[in-house]
């Protein structure tokens, strides 16, 4: 995962990966060479990701800008961040996090 990747990036990226494995697993089922594991068998207990709420996508000013610019990354392009801003809610999609 590169610094400015955002969660969509990621998806783009795992989607080829898994496209590929699916392809591999397959070969290799009909190969008659892919054992299977239950998944109870794996360390720790599988999780479902949590929610999205509106107020995860609200921004916390008090927070640095790091952990702003990584929300941002987490929740884009598929939800981004919104703030208030002269009574109109406004709705971070990008960012851009630079060095000083």
């Amino acid at each position: 995962i590169n610094p400015e990747d955002n969660v969509g990036d990621i998806h783009d990226r795992l989607m080829m990966l898994g496209a590929d494995l699916t392809i591999d697993t397959v070969d290799r089922i009909l190969a008659g060479n892919l054992s299977s594991m239950p998944q109870d068998a794996l360390e720790g207990e599988p999780t479902s990701a949590p929610k999205i709420f509106k107020e995860t996508c609200r921004i916390d000013w008090s927070r640095t800008a790091r952990e702003i610019h990584n929300h941002v990354r987490g929740l884009s392009p598929y939800h981004g961040l919104c703030f208030l801003a002269r009574m109109v809610v406004s709705r971070l999609m990008s960012r851009c996090l630079r060095q000083r």
